[in-house]
C-alpha cells in the first residue's frame, strides 16, 4: 500500500519530482518507484505539494514521534537532582 503525504509548499528541485500532469499520466510508474523505496514528489505550479511513499516508510516516519514528556522521561538524566534555585537579589554588578 502507498500513502500520499501532503507537504508545505517547497520550491527545491528534487530528482524524483513529477509535475502533476506527468504524475497522472505515469501514475503506475510513480507508485512502483515509491514502493521500491524512493519517495516521489508531485509538484503543482512548480511547488512541491505531495509526497508519495511506501506505507512502511511512512509508518516508520510517524512512529518516531514521541511526546516531550516521554522524551524527557527516557533521558539518561531522568532522576538527576538539579539545583533550581535562582539568585533573588534585585541587582548584580556588571562590567560595561
Amino acid at each position: 500500500m502507498t500513502t500520499l503525504v501532503i507537504m508545505s509548499g517547497h520550491t527545491k528541485f528534487h530528482p524524483f519530482s513529477w509535475p502533476l500532469a506527468k504524475a497522472k499520466a505515469h501514475l503506475t510508474e510513480l507508485v512502483d518507484a515509491a514502493v521500491a523505496g524512493t519517495p516521489q514528489i508531485i509538484t503543482r505550479h512548480g511547488e512541491d505539494v505531495v509526497v508519495v511513499m511506501a506505507t512502511k516508510h511512512y509508518a516508520a516516519t510517524v512512529a518516531q514521534r514521541t511526546s516531550l514528556v516521554d522524551f524527557f522521561a527516557q533521558s539518561p538524566l531522568a532522576g538527576v537532582d538539579l539545583v533550581t534555585e535562582r539568585n533573588r537579589s534585585r541587582s548584580r554588578p556588571i562590567e560595561l
